[in-house]
C-alpha cells in the first residue's frame, strides 16, 4: 500500500486553485505520470506513463474544495484526494494517496512509491507555478 501526503502553498485565490484541479483535462498538463485521459461514460480511460491502461472516477466537489480521483481498473487502485485548504489566511494545495499496486508491481513498490511522492511534489509545484503565474 502506498500512502502519502504532499502540500504546497499557493499565492492565489482558493477558487482559482480549485478550478485548475477540477478540470480532468488538465490531469496531463500537471501529473506527468498520467499521459492520456479519455472520457467513457461516466468514468475516464487513462494510460500510464508507463504502458498500460486504468479506469478511473473523478468527482469534484466544488462546496469542500476537493476532488477525489478513484483508480477503479489497472495496475494501480485506490484514492487520490486533491484538497484546497485555507490555513491562516494563506491557499494550500494538498494531494494524498492512498493506493495498491498490481500484484506484478510489488516487489518494487519501495521504489514506485518514492516516484509516485517525488511525481505528487512536481505535480503540484507546476500546478502553484501556472496558477500564480495566470495571477500576474
Amino acid at each position: 500500500m502506498i500512502t502519502f501526503r504532499k502540500r504546497v502553498e499557493i499565492e492565489a485565490d482558493p477558487a482559482e486553485v480549485f478550478r485548475v484541479i477540477s478540470d480532468p483535462w488538465r490531469i496531463t498538463e500537471f501529473w506527468k505520470g498520467t499521459r492520456q485521459v479519455i472520457e467513457d461514460g461516466d468514468f475516464y480511460r487513462i494510460r500510464f506513463a508507463f504502458p498500460a491502461w486504468g479506469l478511473m472516477s473523478f468527482h469534484p466537489d466544488a462546496e469542500r474544495m476537493t476532488v477525489l480521483t478513484s483508480y477503479l481498473k489497472g495496475p494501480v487502485r485506490g484514492s487520490k484526494v486533491d484538497a484546497v485548504l485555507v490555513s491562516s489566511g494563506k491557499t494550500v494545495l494538498q494531494t494524498e494517496w492512498n493506493v495498491r499496486l498490481s500484484f506484478y508491481l510489488r516487489p518494487f513498490e519501495r521504489r514506485i512509491a518514492s516516484h509516485f511522492e517525488s511525481g505528487a511534489d512536481h505535480a503540484i509545484n507546476r500546478i502553484k507555478e501556472s496558477v500564480e503565474k495566470d495571477k500576474k
